[in-house]
């Protein structure tokens, strides 16, 4: 058999990770079966789980991927924050919400999910401690307090539509009112 070079190893790993993304968005965690995954990716089961043990495992690594692709985001000095959040689309919102409750009654699931990328948020913090010395942002909080917040409101917009709940332009109007005034510069 020939043998493949890291980067091809990388990029098939990353089709693996993409199409269980579009899986579990179709289906949910619970209801992303084997069959369905093969049927989404057009891999074998042996092709898909060479990557990954299981399929919690294989939810890991794409939450993993959309971890280090908000920590980008919000490590960018540039970002217009608030746009960005109101933007903002997890489209396994379901299966998220799913894991979430998963993490919640497993202790070995949660101890894996909070050590997906211990230090991927250091680059966050100090980007965020550039904003609040800049004075765009709150400074009478810790730079971690203010992505804390910013995340579990992205969670619960994350949650909020995984069952369906649409907001309205004006709404969305409210929130984007609410969190300036929660993380902006204080007088």
């Amino acid at each position: 058999m020939p043998r493949i070079s890291d980067q091809e190893r990388q990029r098939r790993r990353d089709l693996v990770v993409a199409g269980a993304r579009l899986a579990f968005a179709k289906w949910g965690y619970h209801g992303c079966t084997v069959e369905r995954l093969e049927q989404e990716l057009g891999q074998s089961r042996g092709a898909i789980f060479n990557w990954f043990p299981d399929k919690w495992r294989l939810f890991l690594a794409v939450s993993e991927a959309d971890q280090r692709r908000i920590a980008d985001a919000l490590s960018d000095p540039q970002l217009d924050l608030i746009g960005w959040i109101a933007g903002l689309d997890i489209p396994y919102a379901q299966a998220y919400a799913e894991a979430l409750g998963l993490v919640a009654h497993d202790p070995e699931k949660k101890r894996e999910w909070e050590q997906r990328s211990p230090a991927l948020f250091d680059s966050v913090y100090a980007a965020t401690e550039e904003r609040q010395g800049r004075g765009e942002l709150r400074s009478d909080v810790s730079s971690r307090a203010l992505i804390q917040f910013i995340l579990l409101f992205v969670d619960g917009l994350t949650l909020r539509r995984s069952v369906g709940y649409a907001m309205s332009d004006k709404d969305a109007q409210i929130m984007r009112a609410l969190v300036l005034d929660a993380i902006g510069p204080r007088d």
